[in-house]
Protein backbone atom coordinates (compact mmCIF):
# COMPACT_ATOMS: atom_id res chain seq x y z
CA UNK A 1 0.00 0.00 0.00
CA UNK A 2 1.23 3.48 -0.79
CA UNK A 3 2.58 5.74 1.95
CA UNK A 4 -0.12 8.36 1.59
CA UNK A 5 0.80 10.29 4.73
CA UNK A 6 4.45 10.46 3.74
CA UNK A 7 3.39 11.56 0.26
CA UNK A 8 1.16 14.25 1.82
CA UNK A 9 4.08 15.63 3.83
CA UNK A 10 6.36 15.64 0.81
CA UNK A 11 3.80 17.14 -1.60
CA UNK A 12 2.94 19.84 0.98
CA UNK A 13 6.61 20.88 0.98
CA UNK A 14 6.59 20.89 -2.82
CA UNK A 15 3.48 23.07 -2.76
CA UNK A 16 5.16 25.61 -0.47
CA UNK A 17 8.22 25.76 -2.73
CA UNK A 18 6.06 26.28 -5.80
CA UNK A 19 3.99 28.97 -4.06
CA UNK A 20 7.15 30.75 -2.95
CA UNK A 21 8.40 30.62 -6.53
CA UNK A 22 5.13 32.11 -7.81
CA UNK A 23 4.43 28.95 -9.86
CA UNK A 24 0.64 29.02 -9.66
CA UNK A 25 -0.26 26.10 -11.92
CA UNK A 26 2.26 23.79 -10.27
CA UNK A 27 1.33 24.87 -6.74
CA UNK A 28 -2.40 24.39 -7.39
CA UNK A 29 -1.83 20.97 -8.91
CA UNK A 30 0.62 19.82 -6.22
CA UNK A 31 -1.38 21.34 -3.34
CA UNK A 32 -4.52 19.47 -4.33
CA UNK A 33 -2.49 16.27 -4.68
CA UNK A 34 -1.23 16.78 -1.13
CA UNK A 35 -4.85 17.07 0.10
CA UNK A 36 -5.76 13.94 -1.89
CA UNK A 37 -2.90 12.08 -0.20
CA UNK A 38 -3.95 13.32 3.25
CA UNK A 39 -7.53 12.16 2.68
CA UNK A 40 -6.38 8.77 1.42
CA UNK A 41 -4.06 8.37 4.40
CA UNK A 42 -7.01 8.96 6.73
CA UNK A 43 -9.13 6.39 4.88
CA UNK A 44 -6.38 3.75 4.88
CA UNK A 45 -5.39 4.32 8.51
CA UNK A 46 -8.95 4.67 9.84
CA UNK A 47 -10.14 1.46 8.23
CA UNK A 48 -6.82 -0.35 8.73
CA UNK A 49 -6.68 -1.48 5.12
CA UNK A 50 -3.68 -2.74 3.20
CA UNK A 51 -5.26 -2.60 -0.24
CA UNK A 52 -8.22 -0.96 -1.95
CA UNK A 53 -11.17 -3.36 -2.03
CA UNK A 54 -9.47 -6.08 -0.01
CA UNK A 55 -6.59 -6.49 2.41
CA UNK A 56 -3.42 -8.41 1.61
CA UNK A 57 -4.82 -11.41 3.47
CA UNK A 58 -7.80 -11.47 1.10
CA UNK A 59 -10.30 -9.98 3.55
CA UNK A 60 -12.88 -8.11 1.50
CA UNK A 61 -13.78 -4.73 2.98
CA UNK A 62 -15.24 -2.96 -0.05
CA UNK A 63 -13.46 0.36 0.49
CA UNK A 64 -12.47 1.52 -2.96
CA UNK A 65 -9.97 4.15 -3.99
CA UNK A 66 -11.77 7.50 -4.29
CA UNK A 67 -9.41 8.51 -7.06
CA UNK A 68 -9.07 12.26 -7.43
CA UNK A 69 -12.48 13.13 -6.00
CA UNK A 70 -12.41 14.81 -2.60
CA UNK A 71 -16.11 14.45 -1.81
CA UNK A 72 -15.96 10.71 -2.59
CA UNK A 73 -13.02 10.44 -0.18
CA UNK A 74 -14.92 12.31 2.55
CA UNK A 75 -17.83 9.87 2.16
CA UNK A 76 -15.49 7.00 3.05
CA UNK A 77 -14.95 8.64 6.45
CA UNK A 78 -18.41 8.91 8.06
CA UNK A 79 -17.02 10.64 11.17
CA UNK A 80 -15.49 13.32 8.98
CA UNK A 81 -18.58 13.66 6.81
CA UNK A 82 -20.76 14.25 9.89
CA UNK A 83 -18.51 17.03 11.20
CA UNK A 84 -17.71 18.90 8.02
CA UNK A 85 -18.78 22.56 8.22
CA UNK A 86 -20.81 23.81 5.26
CA UNK A 87 -18.16 26.36 4.25
CA UNK A 88 -15.51 23.62 4.18
CA UNK A 89 -17.29 21.97 1.24
CA UNK A 90 -16.78 25.13 -0.82
CA UNK A 91 -13.07 25.08 0.07
CA UNK A 92 -12.79 21.46 -1.06
CA UNK A 93 -14.58 22.38 -4.30
CA UNK A 94 -12.19 25.28 -4.92
CA UNK A 95 -9.20 22.96 -4.44
CA UNK A 96 -10.67 20.32 -6.70
CA UNK A 97 -11.66 22.73 -9.45
CA UNK A 98 -9.62 25.97 -9.26
CA UNK A 99 -10.36 26.65 -12.94
CA UNK A 100 -10.32 23.12 -14.30
CA UNK A 101 -9.96 19.87 -12.36
CA UNK A 102 -6.67 19.92 -10.43
CA UNK A 103 -5.41 16.73 -12.09
CA UNK A 104 -5.85 18.33 -15.51
CA UNK A 105 -3.78 21.31 -14.36
CA UNK A 106 -0.67 19.25 -15.14
CA UNK A 107 -1.39 19.87 -18.82
CA UNK A 108 -2.35 23.51 -18.37
CA UNK A 109 -0.01 26.43 -18.97
CA UNK A 110 -2.33 29.27 -17.96
CA UNK A 111 -1.51 30.82 -14.58
CA UNK A 112 -4.27 31.74 -12.17
CA UNK A 113 -4.81 35.46 -11.68
CA UNK A 114 -3.84 37.02 -8.35
CA UNK A 115 -7.39 36.94 -6.95
CA UNK A 116 -7.91 33.28 -7.88
CA UNK A 117 -4.58 32.16 -6.41
CA UNK A 118 -5.34 34.03 -3.17
CA UNK A 119 -8.73 32.31 -2.91
CA UNK A 120 -7.07 28.98 -3.68
CA UNK A 121 -4.40 29.54 -1.02
CA UNK A 122 -7.04 30.34 1.58
CA UNK A 123 -8.93 27.14 0.69
CA UNK A 124 -5.72 25.09 0.78
CA UNK A 125 -4.66 26.41 4.18
CA UNK A 126 -8.12 25.95 5.70
CA UNK A 127 -8.70 22.43 4.32
CA UNK A 128 -5.24 21.23 5.30
CA UNK A 129 -5.57 22.65 8.83
CA UNK A 130 -9.09 21.25 9.27
CA UNK A 131 -8.12 17.76 8.08
CA UNK A 132 -5.07 17.70 10.33
CA UNK A 133 -7.18 18.84 13.29
CA UNK A 134 -9.60 15.94 12.62
CA UNK A 135 -6.86 13.34 12.24
CA UNK A 136 -6.52 12.20 15.87
CA UNK A 137 -10.26 11.82 16.45
CA UNK A 138 -10.71 9.91 13.19
CA UNK A 139 -7.84 7.54 13.96
CA UNK A 140 -9.05 7.09 17.54
CA UNK A 141 -12.02 5.10 16.23
CA UNK A 142 -9.73 2.94 14.11
CA UNK A 143 -10.76 -0.65 13.36
CA UNK A 144 -8.66 -3.38 14.90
Amino acid sequence: MEDYYGAFLSRALDTESLLNGNRTVGSVHMGAISIECLLKSLIVERHNITGWGSNQDGTMHGITNPGHEFIDAIHKLPELRKRIPRNMISYFERLQQPRIHYIDMRYDGVDLDDHSIQEWKEAYIRVRAWLLSQRSSILKGKRA
